[in-house]
């Protein structure tokens, strides 16, 4: 609210300036003129202050489409979501503006890993994210292990080398619903999937972090016990003193 009355009020005074200085740059006759003819125009509704608030109606789509030349609504866009943003829309912009693969799995433990191909808006409620696959696969039911089953990199090897196919990459794109969706990272297939696995075993300790606890058991019980002996023989010690004050 003071935001756009702060923009109100700086309109309110680009449109007083522009008005003094049509006034004394532009001749008399084309003043008259000008006069005569916003009189005409208004009526009965003429004010000494109306000019200037017409004015300021005027200029600020003016204004705006000016504006938009230098700063595009791509951009504006882009400012709102990094600004305003959810995570969800923070994250697609992100994988979108860098050319990041992102890994959607939907409710059904289906799987795909892809390039976004659309980033939410803010200027209207978005309800899909399209994707372009890399690959695709699903989620096992009870350890959500994820399992690739279909690349799609062949595909569009063969497009990029047969253009009389008719075929394009963006054939291959899907519409993932939000709605559906119930988790969205960044991904990389550079980085092997069994690196994340933990070894059999102890779920909460690798061998080596299991290898070192037990190495540390019998240091710890030493020390426990030469602390025991040592506070005996204070305590010895200290009593012996006194009694033979």
């Amino acid at each position: 609210m003071f935001v756009a009355a702060g923009w109100a009020a700086i309109l309110l005074i680009w449109s007083r300036v522009f008005l003094l200085t049509v006034e004394n740059v532009a001749s008399e006759s084309f003043v008259s003129w000008v006069s005569w003819a916003w009189g005409a125009f208004v009526g009965p509704v003429y004010g000494p202050a109306l000019a200037t608030f017409f004015g300021a109606f005027v200029w600020g789509p003016v204004l705006a489409r000016l504006v938009n030349l230098f700063y595009r609504p791509k951009r504006a866009a882009a400012r709102a979501i990094r600004k305003y943003g959810g995570e969800l829309e923070k994250l697609v912009h992100r994988a979108w503006s860098d050319e990041l693969l992102v890994s959607v799995t939907l409710d059904n433990q289906k799987v795909y890993v892809g390039w976004p191909v659309f980033t939410p808006d803010p200027r209207r409620h978005t309800e899909d994210l399209r994707l372009l696959p890399a690959v695709s696969g699903y989620r096992d039911d009870k350890t959500l292990k994820l399992t690739f089953t279909t690349q799609y990199f062949p595909a569009y090897q063969l497009i990029a080398t047969n253009p009389a196919s008719g075929l394009r990459a963006s054939d291959f794109e899907i519409a993932v619903p939000l709605d559906n969706l119930t988790s969205i990272n960044l991904f990389s297939l550079d980085i092997p999937q069994d690196l994340f696995e933990i070894p059999s075993g102890d779920p909460k300790q690798s061998p080596a972090t299991t290898e070192r606890a037990s190495n540390a058991r019998p240091a710890s019980a030493f020390v426990t016990l030469l602390t025991m002996l040592l506070g005996l023989l204070i305590g010895w010690v200290l009593g012996r003193g006194s009694s033979n004050s």
